[in-house]
């Protein structure tokens, strides 16, 4: 079994939902179970969806979970109480289980040791700002992009030096954590992709979920994590 972890703040998940309404309640979790529906597809297994309030290591040996995929998110992390993440962060840190970071998902492999992210910065005057309704006047990344490979990695099987992914963000990582080696990067967000080089973590900024039959990319990349992990 899978299990594809909802980073998302709870205030925007629960019922009722006072920080966006119950329609964009409704429509984010459509879209975190088509997701789900995506990764069964992939390898052929069963993914079960959780949020990251309900995750424990004992659940995830009854289950007999084999991969975590952390989501990403789309609440500022100041928000959030890590006093509630601290079981996630052990099992991030206890490299028992392969896991992967989606954008948010990454950077909260950041935070699970003690790596903050922050924003990208300020768009320069003049600069067409991609998302003028989200954070007006800061850098962002939003469409696909390329990324460039620094090391070569299983992760990169099959793509070519420069593949391309969707982005949507407007924070980054700020340092690699401590035990990691950073495998991707670009120019407007250094901190790309990230491997553990001991245990089966690994953390992308991007989004290869997001992927669609022209630019499939992100489907080559997750094909190649679950291999990894020896899911498929």
């Amino acid at each position: 079994m899978l299990c594809f972890v909802d980073m998302e703040h709870e205030n925007v998940v629960k019922f009722p939902c006072t920080t966006l309404g119950d329609d964009k309640r409704i429509m984010h979790w459509g879209k975190r179970t088509e997701l789900k529906f995506r990764f069964e597809q992939i390898t052929g297994m069963v993914c079960v969806l959780q949020h990251y309030t309900q995750i424990t290591e004992k659940k995830l040996q009854e289950w007999n979970v084999r991969a975590l995929l952390l989501s990403g998110c789309g609440t500022a992390w100041d928000r959030y109480d890590f006093s509630r993440c601290q079981e996630l962060f052990r099992i991030i840190r206890g490299g028992n289980i392969p896991i992967m970071g989606l954008c948010g998902g990454h950077q909260f492999i950041g935070y699970a040791y003690d790596i903050p992210s922050g924003p990208l910065g300020l768009l320069p005057k003049g600069n067409k700002d991609p998302l003028p309704d989200a954070s007006a006047g800061t850098l962002k990344e939003y469409g696909f992009t390329a990324v460039n490979i620094l090391h070569s990695d299983p992760l990169f099987e099959g793509l070519d030096n420069k593949p391309m992914f969707w982005e949507n963000h407007k924070w980054g990582m700020q340092e690699i954590p401590p035990g990691f080696t950073l495998l991707a990067s670009n120019e407007m967000c250094r901190i790309q992709a990230i491997r553990h080089k001991t245990h089966l973590v690994y953390g992308v900024q991007f989004h290869p979920e997001a992927y669609t039959e022209e630019q499939h990319d992100g489907m080559v990349l997750l094909m190649n994590f679950f291999r990894i992990a020896r899911v498929v």
